[in-house]
């Protein structure tokens, strides 16, 4: 029994882990290749009616003007949503290794953790855990419980969580 159990965590080790980890950066990079796309299509139809409006009404300058603009926000906007998906995958692939973030989110100067039971499909052992964790990193812990039943919520803040993000 015994040698089963370590070979089957030996398997998910080895395969399981890696393809885990596989998968989140291929759905990272294929999410930021789409994002760029749209960002970049919404970019050249805002330059398009510009120019439009000011070929009828014989300007030109203007519509110089909004493609200089409409480029910076979309560079800003392209680089905002690059990092929120890379920091995301990498939040997802340190979990998979089963490196605890938490230390990483107070070393960062966060002042509260929001752990997400909603979308997360963590239990209450590891939200009890990941709680623990928190206030030692002097964290402020909250938690997403996975619906708004009153057991899930008040299990929520008996584990010692300092407030609870009610879904909708």
């Amino acid at each position: 029994m015994i040698a089963a159990q370590a070979e089957q965590g030996l398997g998910e080790l080895l395969v399981g882990t890696p393809l885990r980890i596989l998968i989140v950066l291929l759905v990272a990079v294929a999410l930021q290749l789409l994002a760029v796309r749209v960002i970049r299509h919404a970019i050249r139809r805002t330059v398009e009616r510009a120019q439009a409006r000011d070929q009828q009404r014989g300007k030109e300058a203007t519509g110089t003007r909004v493609a200089q603009r409409t480029g910076a926000i979309g560079s800003l906007l392209i680089s905002v949503v690059s990092v929120v998906i890379w920091i995301n995958a990498l939040v997802i692939i340190l979990e998979a290794l089963g490196s605890n973030i938490t230390p990483i989110v107070a070393s960062a100067g966060a002042d509260f953790i929001l752990l997400d039971m909603e979308h997360s499909g963590w239990s209450f052992e590891t939200i009890k855990q990941q709680i623990a964790l928190a206030h030692g990193a002097g964290l402020a812990p909250f938690v997403n419980p996975a619906g708004d039943d009153y057991n899930l919520i008040t299990r929520s803040l008996d584990l010692s969580a300092f407030g609870v993000m009610v879904p909708v």
